[in-house]
């Protein structure tokens, strides 16, 4: 039941236009939850740079106490979120994207997963 709830948010999420892929990865960087153009060898590449980076950006982010961390690329920003204690969703968007709607959307996305994972 948790992780149909958890996947609705995260399908929901990924539906803003703009956003291109949402993952739901563990802290370790195995991916949970993966909504993307599975076709697409740009996202492909993109998420499996992600993986790699979720320690590093847990890290970052505990060390300068931030509520996430983003990237720019060449045509895409990555946002990372953690959204419990166990999880980080990472959001792939386009560079034309409206950003801060994104991140509105991002945060309240994280609160309920977190709600959801943790009750």
């Amino acid at each position: 039941m948790k992780t149909e709830r958890v996947a609705k948010n995260i399908d929901e999420l990924y539906q803003i236009e703009g956003i291109e892929a949402c993952v739901l990865y563990r802290i370790d960087g195995s991916p949970i939850l993966v909504k993307g153009k599975k076709r697409d060898q740009e996202i492909i590449t993109t998420m499996s740079w992600m993986e790699n980076q979720i320690k590093f950006v847990l890290q970052k982010i505990r060390e300068k106490d931030l509520e996430n961390l983003k990237f720019s690329l060449k045509n895409k920003k990555i946002f990372f979120y953690p959204s419990s204690k166990s999880t980080v969703i990472a959001t792939v968007i386009n560079k034309d994207a409206h950003q801060k709607l994104i991140s509105l959307e991002i945060t309240r996305t994280k609160e309920k997963i977190n709600e959801i994972l943790t009750t």
